[in-house]
């Protein structure tokens, strides 16, 4: 592959990375963004939670106190709406920012039968001149004493609860000692809370605080505040981390599949890239050796055909005939060299068609190495046949394994050097046949074993063409060992050179 074909597929990789590092830093930034409104959701959540415990509580107490006793004193009544209410005292002369609930001294609750009054006690509210005042709140809610007691207390409990959001809302706040929720259980104000964590799934560490001060202040840590009539209850909250990821697993799922699909589809892309450069670089080289190979035979016929027409060749007999043997010979290569080429595109769409009998390879391999006889002194070469066994039978198509065997000792002449030591052993085996050719070559660099039956594939060379070939021999060689149920394969040899090995089952 060029240089600049390299710098290319640097540049896209770099390309291709630096995008995907892009999409996961906005990734990550948007699963943080859900983190925090998750979080944010939880804080809330729990904000609710504590409000609506301390309601609870509120509510317990306020049925207790005063619920409880209204609805008693409801049961003698002959009176079907009673209002929630209490009235002005302008005669107590007081000014109007202190407030009192009228009531006696028996009861937390008087019932006045003739106007329906309902007068709680027990929140009472002072200046600095000791001065109570009165005021008047009236509700439409409705006790009727048809009711059983426990649906007057449901109806009864929002009037009650009504009359001390009021005072809350009215500035009203009464003396902590006289106030009636003054004694509030917080212990069952706290078990309560965490009751409710747990039914909501909310498995925290929770620390309640008495001051805003002692909050932790970590962005591990929710700061929880509720006000109990007056008095204020804080709540820390830590360990949430796990919950808040589950919460937002779909969207890390989301994120891990986007991410894994176009990982994915960019190193599909770039292997592809890269596969079509080498593709193209080999069509290239494929083109350029091809032409090499085309060129000599064509023009050695030319220059016999040129002799014997302008320099009256004709007239010798025995330079006509050496001539003539020249051009068959060159015409033959061509021939070979055409017919590899269209056998590898028949092969590779399954179209050639391999027809076996029963053959003994022995033969095949001494008629091929009789064949190469020419082919082999031209490049001074020694071959040496060495056999193992006695049965070398197998169903084979004659023809395409004696142009395998061509291939491997064609490549053994070309690569070896100046003169070239072939060495063939056939092998009987158990249950198999092998035939091993071995040159005193170069050998084949490690990383290109396995690809040298690509098709168009041959090791680089800087597209220098000092051995012509098209790299098609090795493919052509191993997609019909796969038509016979056999293999082949290579290897380096230690003391130089390569070895190719046919495996065939016997027949």
């Amino acid at each position: 592959m060029k240089l600049k074909t390299r710098y290319r597929l640097i540049w896209i990789r770099a390309m291709m990375v630096v995008s995907q590092v892009l999409l996961i830093v906005l990734i990550c930034s948007w699963l943080f963004s859900q983190y925090d409104d998750e979080k944010a959701t939880l804080q809330k959540d729990l904000n609710a939670a504590l409000s609506a415990t301390k309601q609870k509580v509120a509510d317990s107490l306020i049925m207790q106190k005063f619920v409880k006793p209204l609805v008693s004193g409801l049961q003698n009544t002959s009176s079907k709406n009673i209002n929630i209410k209490y009235s002005s005292a302008p005669a107590l002369n007081v000014p109007h920012s202190e407030f009192v609930l009228v009531a006696d001294d028996s009861n937390n609750v008087e019932i006045n039968k003739e106007t329906g009054d309902v007068k709680i006690r027990g929140l009472r509210a002072t200046n600095s001149k000791n001065k109570p005042q009165t005021k008047v709140v009236r509700h439409k809610k409705v006790v009727s004493t048809d009711l059983d007691e426990q649906a007057r207390e449901k109806l009864a409990m929002p009037l009650v609860s009504a009359v001390m959001q009021e005072l809350v809302n009215e500035g009203f706040l009464p003396d902590e000692s006289e106030h009636p929720f003054s004694k509030m259980d917080t212990t069952r104000f706290h078990y309560l809370f965490a009751k409710r964590m747990e039914d909501n799934g909310w498995n925290f560490n929770t620390t309640w605080l008495k001051t805003r001060k002692q909050f932790a202040g970590s962005d591990k840590h929710m700061l929880l505040q509720t006000d109990f009539y007056g008095k204020l209850f804080f709540v820390q909250v830590s360990g949430y981390e796990s919950y808040l990821v589950k919460m937002i697993t779909p969207q890390i799922l989301f994120t891990l599949i986007l991410l894994s699909l176009t990982a994915m589809a960019f190193l599909v892309t770039y292997r592809t890239l890269r596969e079509q450069m080498r593709l193209s670089s080999v069509k290239n080289e494929f083109i350029s050796n091809m032409s090499h190979e085309l060129k000599t035979p064509i023009s050695t016929v030319k220059v016999a055909l040129e002799a014997l027409t302008n320099f009256n060749m004709m007239e010798n007999p025995v330079i006509t005939r050496e001539y003539l043997q020249m051009a068959s010979h060159e015409m033959n290569r061509l021939d070979m060299l055409v017919n590899q080429t269209l056998n590898a595109a028949l092969l590779e769409e399954g179209k050639l068609v391999v027809r076996k009998e029963k053959e003994d390879l022995q033969q095949i391999l001494s008629d091929t190495v009789r064949v190469l006889q020419i082919r082999i002194q031209q490049y001074q070469a020694s071959v040496q046949v060495n056999a193992e066994g006695n049965n070398f039978l197998t169903e084979a198509d004659r023809l395409h394994i004696q142009g395998v065997l061509v291939n491997l000792i064609d490549n053994g002449l070309k690569y070896s050097g100046n003169n070239p030591e072939i060495t063939i052993d056939i092998r009987e085996k158990e249950r198999q046949i092998e035939i091993s050719v071995s040159d005193n070559g170069p050998g084949i660099p490690e990383e290109y074993l396995n690809k040298v039956y690509d098709k168009f594939f041959r090791v680089p060379t800087d597209n220098r063409h000092n051995v012509k070939g098209y790299g098609l021999g090795l493919s052509y060689a191993y997609q019909i060992m796969q038509q016979h149920n056999g293999q082949i394969t290579a290897h380096n040899r230690k003391e130089g050179g390569c070895t190719f090995t046919l495996t065939f089952p016997k027949a």
